[in-house]
């Protein structure tokens, strides 16, 4: 038993499986928005520094720094990967707010790998607005369709590289000793190259599910879980141990999450970014492959002809991607394989040694949240 936080559940192995029962949801909640807003002042006060820094260059340079910060900045952010580290930064004992450069690093991070993955899919809508291509693309006075697109595209490039530039800038100037700045680059590094591998898998995919799955837990997993997870912990002077346990945690939340991303992507509603994009771009993820799996007859060629050749999809292609993803099994099969995955994470959770157990739980409603969240 790992303990009892009043207010919040029990939490206790019976077997192989974890057992909690909830009653602080609200808590959770209020912790996630309370870190998520101490994180973008962070953010907030890091972008009006660098705007005063492009000004003395130019004011296009300024403009240029401008559109990362706006797109940064966006509501739509929920800020789990500046989160997590600072959660497991206090589990294992840290101290001081030197954490809180280290989460914006990671956010940064993420806005330069959001920024590419949306070019290399040609998305046009993220976190309730344009895609950074799409921004440029506006802004550009090219007349020629072509050259404009190639080099808004080339523009939102540089402009992820940048990001990833201030990420590392923020880990060097942050207040932590050297050689933990230097386990820190280290560690993002390296779950970064698991990151681009999983992007690779993800640009060759021709829907295999064993590498789809490999794809899901590289391309997500490591910079969504892994990655925030085991940073705070190196932060905070936490042992290899626990480093290893994080990771297997991370892994599991990552694909758990993924699985959920790509159920919202064809049946949410209002999520911030285009609807059913895999299915525009006829890419195959673990819906669409289970799914083609098991269709049988004309459904399976009205359904490949849908997904791989129909280049401008109408409400009622949609309803029969819908319909068949579910009359499959797939979306059952999927909605499974999350919960294993989340319930992996849950009985890892129970194995941590950490100083604060307060924040084991927020670890526990995470983990339901990423299997049931609406957005």
């Amino acid at each position: 038993m790992i303990g009892h936080m009043k207010g919040s559940y029990y939490l206790y192995t019976m077997g192989k499986h974890l057992v909690f029962r909830k009653t602080g949801e609200n808590w959770f909640k209020k912790e996630l928005a309370r870190f998520k807003r101490e994180i973008e002042k962070r953010l907030d006060v890091f972008f009006q520094k660098k705007m005063q820094e492009a000004v003395k260059m130019d004011k296009e340079y300024q403009d240029f720094v401008q559109v990362l910060f706006e797109y940064t900045m966006r509501k739509g952010a929920k800020r789990i990967r500046g989160t997590l580290a600072c959660i497991t930064y206090k589990m294992y004992g840290g101290i001081g707010r030197s954490i809180l450069d280290i989460a914006t690093a990671l956010e940064l991070v993420h806005s330069f790998l959001l920024i590419h993955d949306d070019w290399i899919d040609q998305d046009s809508k993220r976190r309730g607005g344009d895609t950074v291509h799409k921004v440029f693309e506006k802004r550009l006075r090219i007349t020629d369709k072509q050259k404009r697109e190639h080099t808004s595209g080339s523009c939102a490039v540089m402009l992820g590289d940048l990001a990833s530039l201030y990420s590392s800038e923020l880990v060097l100037k942050s207040g932590f000793a050297n050689d933990v700045k230097v386990r820190v680059l280290k560690n993002i590094i390296s779950n970064l190259s698991n990151t681009v591998y999983g992007e690779y898998l993800d640009i060759l995919n021709f829907g295999d599910i064993g590498k789809i799955k490999r794809m899901i837990e590289n391309k997500t997993a490591f910079y969504t879980f892994v990655n925030p997870l085991t940073v705070g912990a190196v932060c905070a002077g936490a042992d290899r141990s626990e480093i290893k346990k994080l990771e297997d945690i991370g892994r599991n939340l990552g694909i758990a999450f993924q699985i959920r991303d790509d159920i919202l992507d064809i049946f949410g509603e209002n999520i911030g970014k285009d609807s059913a994009s895999d299915i525009r771009e006829g890419k195959v993820n673990l819906l669409t492959a289970y799914a083609l799996k098991n269709l049988k007859g004309r459904d399976l060629t009205r359904f490949k002809n849908i997904l791989f050749k129909k280049k401008h999809l109408n409400k009622h292609d949609i309803e029969f991607i819908k319909k068949s993803i579910e009359t499959s099994g797939s979306l059952d099969y999927n909605v499974k394989e999350a919960f294993e995955h989340k319930e992996k994470a849950q009985h890892t959770i129970s194995k941590l040694k950490v100083k604060n157990t307060k924040y084991l739980y927020f670890l526990l409603y995470l983990s339901e949240y990423v299997v049931t969240r609406k957005k």
